[in-house]
């Protein structure tokens, strides 16, 4: 980092240039990647994932956050992305290539906790 002193009309000024910093995704202030919009699906203490549609663009990232019951996330549409066996109290992502309606359900509560995923 450079660190310079400028005057302006009697006033001092600390002037700094970082560089090769990081910033909090781990990304070296570098810039570049891919722009991601993630959205979150909840399953939180009763028998519901909230919400139970979720849309997002193909090639985006849909976070499965579970409480402290445990649940899962299984899907049942083809070349959906890998299941999520039960879990409680953590964040699960999952990526979504490409555009297609993905449904999915929890095999602990059956078919009446379920959600789907729509991809444009």
């Amino acid at each position: 980092m450079r660190i310079g002193l400028v005057s302006l009309g009697g006033v001092l000024l600390i002037v700094a240039c970082g560089g090769g910093g990081t910033d909090p995704g781990g990304n070296g202030g570098n810039g570049g990647g891919t722009l991601v919009h993630a959205k979150r699906v909840t399953a939180g203490t009763g028998t519901v994932f909230t919400p139970d549609v979720q849309t997002i663009p193909a090639n985006d990232t849909i976070y499965f956050t579970f409480a402290t019951v445990q649940h899962s996330v299984e899907f049942t549409t083809p070349s959906s992305p890998a299941n999520i066996g039960v879990s409680t109290n953590t964040t699960v992502k999952r990526v979504f290539p490409t555009a297609g309606t993905f449904d999915y359900f929890c095999t602990v509560h059956g078919n009446n906790m379920s959600g789907q995923i729509v991809v444009q």
